[in-house]
C-alpha cells in the first residue's frame, strides 16, 4: 500500500505473525492507513494499556518476593516503594561527577 517502508526480513514469515523491527512512527502510520482502509478506528496501545496488558501476562511472577527475607530484591523494592510514596520530583540541579555514590 506504500504507507510504510517494508520491514527488512529475509526469511519466510507466516502472514499472521506480528511485525517486528518497525519504528513507533511507522506503526502509527500503518494504524492510520489501516483505519482509512477498513473504516474502523485503529491505534497503538497507550503506555498505560501496554503496562496493564504486560502485567496481566506476568501476574504472580513476583508474588512472595516481599515475604522472603533472604531475597536481596526485598530491600530494593522496599526502598523504591518508599521513594514512590514520597512522590519525589527529579532534582533539577546538576551534580558533580561521583556525587551519587
Amino acid at each position: 500500500a506504500g504507507a510504510c517502508q517494508p520491514a527488512q526480513e529475509t526469511r519466510a514469515i507466516p502472514s499472521n505473525a506480528p511485525v517486528t523491527g518497525v519504528s513507533y512512527l511507522d506503526a502509527n502510520a500503518y494504524a492510520r492507513w489501516y483505519s482509512q482502509v477498513t473504516g474502523d478506528q485503529w491505534r497503538l496501545p497507550s503506555d498505560e494499556e501496554w503496562a496493564f496488558a504486560a502485567a496481566e501476562r506476568f501476574a504472580g511472577e513476583f508474588e512472595g518476593v516481599e515475604n522472603d527475607a533472604s531475597n536481596p530484591a526485598r530491600r530494593w523494592l522496599t526502598s523504591y516503594k518508599a521513594e514512590v510514596d514520597l512522590n519525589r520530583k527529579p532534582d533539577p540541579m546538576p551534580r558533580s561527577r561521583g556525587s551519587f555514590g
